[in-house]
């Protein structure tokens, strides 16, 4: 029998991409059905008898937990979850909620079939689980995440076949892959081209018109000094899904500005823009 999969994700090449690695697993596996958000995901959960369902957790209306609180309590419908998510921060939740699984993107095919694997072991709440009928799935907290999370979490909490869940980052994913998912290579190629492009056009518009020469180089190196700001934005918020500003980025954009300014001076200050 094939295990049969619902892939819930708002972002269509992140489904694609699963979609692709799931042809290859190792296991006999039958997508069922694909949605673009909780709402969808809900509905067809109750439609179709599912193995398992492969869960985003940042989703607009209904993010995947509140599609978890969704869920029946429990009986052989009931399908396994795991959570498929670019942030390393919310396993600790996902494993109070009984998720079967906590799988971090970009998700590699040799951890998909280890959890494609757990997912044919580990019966379904209902199927001889030995839980006396208790809910695979069990929040303290509204429906909504509570805005405590990740205050205060452990650093290894149990999954819920009692191994140790990783919290910190992947170990399968490469710093390349982490980079390319973040955008950072896409965002300094185009920041640079952009940069070299605007000093070429400067130096164009010195021999043409009255521009002064130095404007272009004036602008080429406050363009590259202020480029750590441009990396910093692009590492920490360049991946899909909203992210928060902390007080240190906020800070470290501000002091970038600040010496730049105080570099350009320096350099550039004792020279007229017209010499």
């Amino acid at each position: 029998m094939p295990v049969r999969c619902l892939l819930v994700d708002d972002e269509p090449p992140a489904r694609e991409r699963l979609r692709a690695l799931l042809g290859e697993a190792d296991a006999d596996v039958e997508i069922v059905a694909e949605a673009g958000g909780g709402e969808e995901a809900a509905s067809l959960i109750r439609e179709h008898k599912l193995d398992v369902v492969f869960l985003d957790v940042q989703m607009p209306v209904l993010d995947g937990f509140d599609v978890v609180d969704l869920l029946p309590g429990s009986g052989g419908d009931r399908p396994h979850v795991v959570f498929v998510t670019a942030y390393d921060e919310h396993a600790r939740e996902a494993f109070e909620v009984r998720a079967l699984d906590y799988l971090t993107k970009p998700v590699r095919l040799s951890r998909l079939n280890e959890t494609l694997r757990r997912v044919r072991d580990t019966p379904r709440s209902g199927e001889g689980s030995g839980n006396g009928g208790r809910p695979a799935f069990q929040r303290a907290s509204s429906p909504r995440r509570s805005a405590a999370l990740g205050s205060g979490a452990p650093a290894s909490p149990e999954s819920p076949d009692g191994s140790s869940a990783q919290t910190g980052p992947n170990p399968e994913r490469t710093v390349l892959d982490d980079l390319l998912y973040r955008r950072v290579p896409q965002v300094l190629a185009g920041y640079l081209g952009v940069t070299w492009t605007l000093f070429e056009l400067a130096q164009w518009l010195a021999e043409q018109y009255a521009v002064p020469p130095r404007l272009g180089r004036m602008g080429l190196f406050a363009l590259l000094l202020l480029l750590p700001s441009v990396l910093l934005i692009t590492y920490r918020h360049g991946r899909p899904g909203p992210d928060r500003w902390t007080r240190a980025e906020q800070a470290g954009l501000v002091g970038n500005l600040v010496v730049a300014t105080l570099i350009l001076l320096a350099v550039f200050g004792d020279v007229g823009l017209g010499l």
